[in-house]
């Protein structure tokens, strides 16, 4: 099993990957929402358009690729102002197939989903 990913000193997690994997397709690491209400993005920008909207307790599935991130190299996406964005797997039943959205890649707003 994989290690639980670490926050850096600011609580930002550079790479989406995580010990417990979604079931869904192009679902990576499952991750949980850690805060009271987390936006989901259309674009990694705190301006992007809101898609759709997690509360405390719920999980979403990093967006998986062949590098297991949302970037070419794996990483996690950098916006301008340096904040860290996950890109996500949206719930195929509720959105359709192949339907993403980004989140902050943040401890305060989300954890990862770790092995009962």
């Amino acid at each position: 099993a994989q290690d639980a990913p670490k926050a850096d000193a600011r609580g930002d997690y550079f790479l989406p990957n995580g010990p417990v994997q979604s079931n869904i397709s192009w679902g990576g690491a499952l991750w949980r929402c850690n805060t009271k209400k987390l936006n989901v993005r259309e674009k990694p920008s705190l301006t992007g358009k809101i898609l759709t909207v997690i509360k405390k307790g719920d999980t979403i599935a990093a967006y998986y690729n062949s590098y297991g991130g949302s970037e070419g190299d794996g990483s996690n996406l950098k916006d301008p102002q340096n904040r860290t964005w996950m890109k996500v797997t949206l719930d195929p039943k509720q959105y359709g197939e192949g339907k993403t959205g980004y989140v902050r890649a943040n401890s305060a707003y989300i954890r990862p989903v770790l092995p009962k």
